[in-house]
């Protein structure tokens, strides 16, 4: 059981922080901070390990890098996309940076949100 629960809340981060940064409205502003509020309570109760140490808090933190390494990808690819633009001269530049920028973002998400559940998945057998 605490399994699911750790994969809904790695997989409701990343989805929470992929909206913030593609400026998606997937949710309206109360429930944002509503899960803005239900993370970090999430976060407080691991770290004073009201769930036993059902997840170590090495592992923990790794995963919420993975996280945020979302942050770190989406300046990273403005920089690509700004200077492969630059040097070449598209015809369509247009639908190239929608294409690069959308699809990207959501193959990194959930090759991400992936790696995490079977992290949690494989360290708590």
């Amino acid at each position: 059981m605490l399994k699911f629960l750790y994969i809904l809340f790695y997989l409701t981060l990343n989805i929470f922080l992929f909206s913030i940064l593609l400026k998606k409205n997937f949710f309206n502003a109360r429930v944002k901070q509503l899960l803005l509020a239900s993370l970090l309570i999430f976060i407080v109760l691991h770290y004073l390990n009201v769930f036993s140490s059902f997840l170590d808090n090495k592992i923990f933190l790794i995963l919420l890098y993975f996280s945020f390494s979302i942050f770190i990808f989406h300046f990273g690819n403005k920089f690509v996309l700004n200077f492969k633009l630059d040097e070449n001269d598209f015809k369509n530049k247009k639908v190239f940076v929608a294409f690069f920028s959308k699809w990207v973002y959501y193959i990194f998400l959930v090759s991400i949100s992936i790696f995490q559940a079977l992290t949690i998945l494989k360290k708590t057998q």
